[in-house]
């Protein structure tokens, strides 16, 4: 924790959190958000928007990058548009996050260009999915801070991670079990590209390691995934009681995110890294599929437009 103090960036996104999750605190208990079971989508913007400001304390940030993460925000949005299928979204934010892959001044290697443009474009809209369908129990939130802690423990440079520890620790309060504030449509994919492009920046060092740093997005990615690829699965669970089914839901999270960071993070070999973060992902598909969203709706509508819809 004293490394995580002193780290440059970090105390200054921790003043932001601070205000911004006070605000966010007034905000939801003036509107009585809690007592209409609707929390504010606003988390993600936030940790975006404070994470590019720390962070640009101590680097300068590519303007492709602010660009990338405005276009990703934009095709997450969309998704709330009922005639538009999420494929076409995902099409759409493959552009922009190409630009934060190869423009965001990165280690000048191909392979890890084209996995940030990956999960800063369809990781980060199966993360916004993950986010809506929770949005009840504010999971996104939750489970985003704990990749994002993750990701801390993973890449060896951790100059532009910690900022985001710092704008989202105060932000985690909003989260489950308090539900106050949610990621949103568009702030969970620009805050999940934003921690995939700070994490492939403190990977210079050790290229392989942003391998592990992708599979800390965990049940983020891997439980839309599972919807998709399993959807009979976790039918049984849906009777659980909520509280319990949260809170496997959290320690399986943290369970996974902890082996990507502490077994595939060290891995120096990219060959190697991609094997272990595989098996990683594989895992939180498999995990993920159990943990159905509240909503039936949700679900079934991501099935159908990333499954059953047109290609």
């Amino acid at each position: 924790m004293v490394d995580l103090w002193n780290a440059q960036g970090f105390r200054s996104g921790l003043i932001f959190g601070l205000v911004a999750a006070a605000a966010l605190l007034v905000i939801a208990l003036v509107a009585s958000a809690r007592r209409s079971e609707r929390s504010l989508p606003l988390a993600g913007a936030v940790l975006a928007a404070g994470g590019l400001w720390s962070i640009s304390e101590s680097r300068n940030i590519p303007s492709w990058v602010v660009l990338g993460l405005i276009g990703v925000g934009v095709a997450g949005a969309l998704t709330h548009v009922q005639w538009i299928p999420r494929w076409c979204c995902v099409v759409l934010a493959v552009p922009f996050a190409a630009a934060i892959g190869f423009r965001g001044e990165l280690v000048a290697d191909t392979w890890l260009g084209v996995l940030v443009t990956i999960s800063a474009s369809g990781g980060a809209l199966l993360a916004a999915e993950f986010d809506h369908g929770w949005r009840t129990e504010s999971a996104g939130l939750t489970l985003l801070g704990v990749s994002v802690l993750g990701v801390y423990a993973t890449v060896p440079d951790t100059e532009s991670v910690a900022p985001l520890v710092g704008v989202v620790l105060p932000l985690l309060v909003l989260g489950w079990p308090v539900r106050f504030a949610t990621l949103g449509r568009a702030g969970a994919p620009a805050a999940v590209a934003l921690l995939m492009w700070a994490g492939a920046v403190g990977a210079e060092g050790r290229p392989a390691s942003i391998i592990a740093a992708v599979a800390c997005l965990g049940l983020l990615v891997g439980s839309p995934v599972g919807w998709i690829v399993l959807p009979r699965v976790g039918e049984r669970f849906r009777r659980s009681p909520r509280a319990a089914l949260m809170l496997c839901l959290v320690v399986s999270h943290v369970v996974i995110v902890l082996v990507a960071s502490r077994v595939g993070g060290p891995l120096s070999d990219p060959e190697v890294a991609a094997t272990v973060g595989a098996l990683v992902g594989l895992t939180a598909v498999l995990i993920g599929a159990a943990f159905r969203p509240p909503s039936p709706a949700v679900s079934r509508r991501v099935s159908s437009d990333f499954g059953d819809g047109p290609a």
